[in-house]
């Protein structure tokens, strides 16, 4: 669907980067899950990270700074996939998952913060390939933002946890998870071995 042997940077796709489900959606997720249906040779391995523990590593001032942001996310990819081979991929325009979210234009305005309902606690939502920039900032601004969330998260190994798939029992494990704290990443198998594009996961 994402045509990764043209890619020039193989690793560079959405699911190989730090990001939140379906950020794009006027209604994103509350609650995701993933369930593996093939075993790669080799990597394949799902990292998550706490946006809780991400918002926590700011400062009150900061935090009060966030707060008052929002963004807006594009699911760009999908929307290039449509267009370069419609015959075989098309963005579904009938409600997906909630009545708010129809159409094929994949964009959303969203709070850089958001808060967990029942908790209270907050996370940085705004953080992956969907986030195209900071509304309330310049261009400079943004990309500076952005950046540094991602390189917290990058650097920050005391607040990821890693999956491994072990073995053929793991097919069919179901992983549920709470969209709006957590970030996921997907390991590639070594580079070059195509068994790994697409990968061999899905989410309900």
């Amino acid at each position: 669907m994402f045509a990764h042997d043209r890619q020039p940077n193989r690793r560079s796709y959405d699911s190989a980067q730090w990001h939140s489900d379906i950020q794009f959606e006027p209604a994103p997720a509350d609650y995701t899950s993933l369930r593996l249906t093939q075993l790669p040779k080799t990597g394949g391995d799902t990292l998550w990270a706490s946006g809780y523990e991400l918002y926590d590593r700011f400062s009150k001032k900061y935090q009060e700074f966030f707060e008052g942001l929002t963004a807006t996310f594009v699911g760009d990819g999908f929307i290039k996939a449509a267009e370069r081979n419609p015959k075989d991929y098309k963005i579904y325009t009938q409600p997906r998952g909630s009545p708010l979210n129809v159409g094929d234009e994949l964009v959303a305005v969203h709070p850089v913060v958001r808060t967990n309902p029942v908790t209270g606690w907050k996370s940085i939502f705004a953080l992956g390939p969907f986030p195209k920039y900071i509304n309330e900032l310049n261009e400079i601004e943004s990309e500076e933002l952005l950046k540094k969330f991602k390189s917290i998260i990058i650097e920050g190994h005391d607040l990821q946890v890693r999956f491994k798939w072990r073995n053929e029992h793991d097919i069919g494990m179901l992983l549920a998870f709470v969209v709006l704290l957590i970030l996921g990443l997907t390991l590639d198998s070594h580079l070059g071995q195509p068994e790994c594009f697409p990968h061999c996961h899905f989410r309900l």
